[in-house]
């Protein structure tokens, strides 16, 4: 029974637990005694069994784990020093965010502001534009008529300087048609019956004497005057005197004679133009 007992102490003698790391220590000396010698008489005990080489460790050495804790308190540290990096970044992107709507609404409004005083300036424009375009439109107007008031005047004065040297160069001409056509018009009424009855009577007016006056014509005028002798003065004594041109008279009255020839009215009309003609000459 005592090699039975103490069996379990020799076979626990061969085995010994070890930590991971720890190298097995030698085994214990035999005991010295009989009953080992019994139990080994009895049972044969094989040798101390040597742990496997492969054996996992039971629980990690303590340097590692102290080395895994530090690596993640690094980690997490790092973790949270990106965590605050974005935080501060997603900060600072809603603050640009909002400046850049600041700046936006901003640049709206001076942009509304401009197009507001651009419209108003254009209208300002567009009104002094129009004003100073009637103003121009006047001022070529007033300077048109102006200028077309020294053509004009021009014009008359040209026109009057060659009217009046057109007379000047003409003016001979002149006087001699316009006498030519008085002495037609004063011969055709002396040729005529009423123009030399007429012309007996104008001249017999200015005789206030009641004696007799005498009349001398010409032969072909006393026929005229014949068919109106009722007509005429009855102091009036007409004759024949062929030595007096056609349409004149002379009329013999007791203060002298009275010359109606025609002949010396038209020399009298003659006179009286060349006498203008000399005194318009002069005053030049």
């Amino acid at each position: 029974m005592a090699a039975i007992i103490h069996a379990p102490t020799v076979a626990a003698a061969g085995r010994q637990l070890r930590r991971p790391g720890m190298v097995a220590a030698a085994g214990p000396a035999s005991v010295p005694g009989t009953p080992v010698a019994a139990a080994a008489a009895v049972m044969p005990v094989a040798g101390p069994v040597a742990a496997p080489a492969d054996a996992e460790p039971l629980l990690p050495a303590p340097s590692a784990l102290q080395e895994d804790a530090r690596r993640l308190r690094e980690q997490a540290a790092q973790l949270e020093a990106r965590a605050q990096a974005l935080a501060h970044a997603e900060t600072a992107l809603q603050q640009q965010q909002q400046a850049l709507a600041q700046q936006a609404q901003q640049l709206n409004a001076a942009q509304q502001q401009l197009q507001d005083e651009s419209a108003a300036i254009c209208e300002q424009a567009e009104q002094r534009g129009h004003a100073q375009g009637l103003q121009r439109g006047e001022d070529a107007a007033h300077e048109a008529a102006a200028a077309q008031r020294v053509r004009l005047n021009t014009l008359v004065q040209a026109l009057e300087h060659g009217r009046q040297a057109w007379l000047e160069q003409h003016e001979d001409m002149l006087v001699e048609i316009s006498f030519a056509a008085i002495c037609r018009i004063l011969g055709a009424q002396a040729a005529s019956r009423a123009g030399l009855a007429s012309q007996v009577r104008s001249l017999v007016a200015g005789e206030r004497a009641l004696e007799q006056l005498r009349v001398r014509l010409h032969p072909q005028d006393l026929q005229l005057l014949a068919a109106d002798r009722g007509e005429l003065d009855a102091r009036l004594q007409l004759e024949a005197d062929h030595s007096i041109g056609l349409g004149g008279c002379l009329i013999d009255g007791p203060r002298g004679t009275l010359d109606a020839r025609l002949e010396l009215q038209i020399q009298q009309l003659r006179a009286a133009l060349v006498l203008a003609r000399s005194q318009r000459e002069a005053a030049v």
